[in-house]
């Protein structure tokens, strides 16, 4: 078994301090805004609540484009949209990220993130596989879920080998990329090679992340955004969907988790890193100093997102090549780091 590895990474540039800045003072005071108003109405109007068109935000990114040449193909699940991401010059039968976007399980959807997938797809040489989800309040946490085996399935059939897929997302996709593999386990369904994991959401209460923000300051999410998701995620007084850090993680592919040092997921990433190291799964966490949440998405601006998909795509590579590696198995610095 190899030795699991914790890296802290940094220290921040000044441009991504500043790019900090301008987040904490323009988008955290909106997001804070938009999570007190949700939760007013959660209270006093479920039922309007359960019938916002909040998928509609993903068409705000129509200008968001993937990098230029790559291919974006259409393709349908069962029960939602999805599309092929393939960076120019990746073969057709190479190997494939299902990539699982976040927004709270509510917001976005393939255009917001169609540009860091695209960066994804040439970093690794891989074809990524976006999957639009059914996404809450319209639909349940357990339609989401589906969805996201439904994606992993279909590409299974196509025959695609379990050691050539990569489940990826950020945030709440982070948390559907890891229930992915468990529910395959489950299910009798060979698990994939890996995961790569975006400052996911893998506990699903929130005392612990707002235990955190009192020691540390979140430039994007303030202690009320903690308390909204999981009263977003919460029934006759308790959260009914389960926690990937409350499941069983045995046997599962190697695990790359990427988080900033000073986000309220920060909790989150540690926690599963002890989980997987419980249950004897390799893993390898990067703490990014003072990255916000996703910052990868950040790329055509910040040095260490593209440094940080650097190393998330020579991470997809070694999994799915089993190369490069050192005498003793652990990962070298070339693949992760």
């Amino acid at each position: 078994m190899d030795e699991p590895r914790t890296e802290f990474l940094g220290a921040a540039n000044w441009w991504s301090l500043l790019t900090n800045h301008v987040l904490s003072v323009i988008v955290r005071p909106v997001i804070t805004v938009a999570a007190w108003l949700g939760g007013i109405l959660l209270d006093k109007a479920p039922s309007v609540f359960s019938r916002l068109p909040l998928h509609w935000t993903d068409y705000a990114a129509i200008a968001v484009v993937p990098l230029r040449g790559t291919t974006v193909r259409a393709d349908r699940l069962p029960h939602c949209k999805a599309e092929w991401v393939t960076a120019p010059g990746v073969a057709p039968d190479a190997p494939v990220v299902i990539y699982y976007h976040g927004g709270a399980w509510a917001v976005c959807g393939l255009r917001t993130h169609r540009r860091l997938v695209s960066r994804i797809s040439a970093a690794a040489g891989v074809r990524v596989f976006n999957v639009d989800y059914r996404m809450l309040p319209r639909y349940t946490m357990d339609d989401a879920i589906a969805d996201a085996v439904d994606g992993y399935r279909h590409v299974l059939d196509l025959g695609v080998s379990p050691s050539s897929i990569v489940l990826a997302g950020d945030s709440a996709g982070g948390y559907l990329a890891m229930m992915v593999g468990i529910k395959a386990k489950e299910l009798g369904l060979p698990v994939p090679g890996g995961h790569a994991l975006l400052a996911g959401m893998y506990e699903l209460t929130s005392a612990p992340k707002l235990a955190l923000l009192e020691v540390t300051r979140d430039v994007l999410f303030g202690p009320n955004v903690g308390k909204f998701v999981e009263r977003f995620l919460t029934s006759n007084g308790a959260v009914d969907v389960v926690s990937v850090t409350d499941c069983d993680l045995t046997g599962l592919g190697r695990v790359l988790i990427q988080v900033g040092s000073h986000e309220m997921l920060r909790h989150d990433a540690e926690l599963l890193a002890t989980r997987l190291d419980e249950a004897g799964v390799q893993r390898w966490l990067q703490i990014w100093d003072r990255a916000p949440h996703v910052f990868q998405a950040g790329a055509d601006l910040l040095p260490d997102a593209r440094r940080a998909i650097e190393n998330i795509g020579s991470f997809i590579a070694w999994v799915t090549e089993q190369s490069p590696y050192d005498s003793h198995g652990d990962v070298t610095e070339q693949a992760v780091g």
